[in-house]
């Protein structure tokens, strides 16, 4: 069997529980097992308060992966698309008390920015040493370091929600890197990886290649004790991440626990994800902290109930053009969802739903935000088949599509 099974392979280098369903498209050509990910919203996207706005807006992306194998182990190739920056507009979409990344030069703030066109374009090589262990290569132009957990778009605690976490900047915002060299040792049960990595955020330009640096380190340590349950520890010290802030460096701490349990007509996956940035300044340091509390129950092969709690320090939130004279506070969000899969368009299932967040914020921001800001999604989302999966056998195993 192969070391990393499919269904435990996520966003980059990360695992993620092995009961995990995978959504894809899969076939084989010429030696190599294929598959094709993906997912599309189009929502209806009201921001409530002063600072709120609404918009249609359609985040989305897609992703090929070819493994076959090579020599004494395996090769993985991918290539990871979006068209956010024309579906989602250069400015991101509407979210209140989103920060991270600029528009014309100046802070993002109540916004969430789209994703680059180029996602990810990566290799992978996996050495097998023995039966359950093995040394791993990712080298990206464009990828993810071993920082953080799964990425929040390819999470299936976070796959019927419609928009980011608000903690994305704490904890897994280094998931489009432009250049990444990724070494592992796999032992079993663990994971352990270092990297060496563009730490900058994207730029503007969503359509083309950030130049490729190689300026910041980072290291994982990952544990599956079990089919169901993912643990990972991770540190990245971060060259300047934050364009508008040129010389100030960021470590990065995080940390996760992953669950799925999959059952014949449904699931159960949730995560729990602390996220701490600390910067040195000459005035002391300065701590942001995020946590997510975040998970999907599906039932009867078509229903899906989400949840998700938030709690993140912001600052920057009321005088936009001078965030360091901005109080920090403390913002936590309660967000419910429902949707379900009401037909099939060319085989992939496109499911309707509704989400609602209130939020809990210091009396200091009412007078930007209101006194009880709230938002609304009203969606659609169209994805690629479940495929069940031959256990332990990854892509290569026997599959079906519902």
């Amino acid at each position: 069997p192969p070391l990393e099974p499919h269904p435990r392979v996520g966003s980059g280098t990360t695992w993620q529980p092995e009961e995990t369903p995978m959504f894809a498209l899969h076939w084989s050509a010429g030696g190599w097992s294929m598959a094709t990910h993906g997912l599309l919203f189009l929502v209806y996207d009201h921001q409530g308060g002063p600072r709120g706005v609404t918009r249609g807006v359609a985040p989305n992306w897609v992703m090929n992966m070819a493994r076959r194998p090579l020599g004494p182990g395996e090769m993985d190739l991918r290539a990871m698309l979006s068209l956010d920056p024309a579906t989602v507009r250069p400015r991101g979409y509407p979210l209140l008390f989103q920060t991270g990344e600029t528009f014309e030069g100046k802070p993002l703030v109540d916004a969430q920015h789209p994703h680059d066109f180029f996602m990810e374009l990566a290799g992978i090589y996996t050495w097998r040493l023995g039966e359950r262990t093995g040394l791993q290569v990712y080298a990206a132009p464009v990828g993810e370091p071993a920082l953080g957990p799964v990425a929040f778009p390819h999470r299936t605690s976070a796959a019927e929600l419609p928009v980011a976490v608000l903690a994305h900047h704490n904890q897994d915002s280094t998931h489009i890197s432009f250049g990444v060299l990724t070494a592992g040792v796999i032992a079993e049960r663990f994971k352990v990886e270092g990297s060496w990595f563009n730490g900058h955020e994207p730029d503007e330009q969503r359509w083309g290649f950030d130049p490729i640096h190689l300026n910041s380190t980072a290291a994982r340590l990952s544990f599956a004790p079990g089919r169901r349950w993912v643990f990972q520890a991770s540190r990245g010290w971060l060259d300047s991440p934050e364009e508008l802030a040129p010389g100030r460096d960021v470590t990065r701490t995080t940390a996760s626990a992953l669950y799925t349990r999959t059952r014949d007509h449904g699931m159960l996956a949730g995560a729990l994800i602390l996220g701490r940035n600390r910067e040195e300044e000459e005035a002391g340091t300065d701590r942001e902290d995020g946590v997510t509390l975040e998970g999907t129950l599906t039932y009867g092969d078509r229903n899906h109930v989400s949840g998700r709690y938030e709690r993140v320090d912001r600052t920057g939130l009321v005088d936009v053009s001078d965030p360091e004279s901005d109080p920090e506070v403390a913002v936590q969000a309660f967000t419910v969802g429902w949707s379900r899969d009401v037909a099939h368009l060319f085989k992939l299932p496109l499911a309707a739903g509704v989400a609602f967040t209130v939020y809990d914020k210091p009396d200091v921001l009412d007078p930007v935000y209101g006194d009880s800001p709230t938002s609304a999604y009203v969606y659609l989302r169209l994805r690629a088949p479940r495929m069940e999966m031959g256990t332990g056998e990854g892509m290569h195993g026997t599959h079906r599509m519902h």
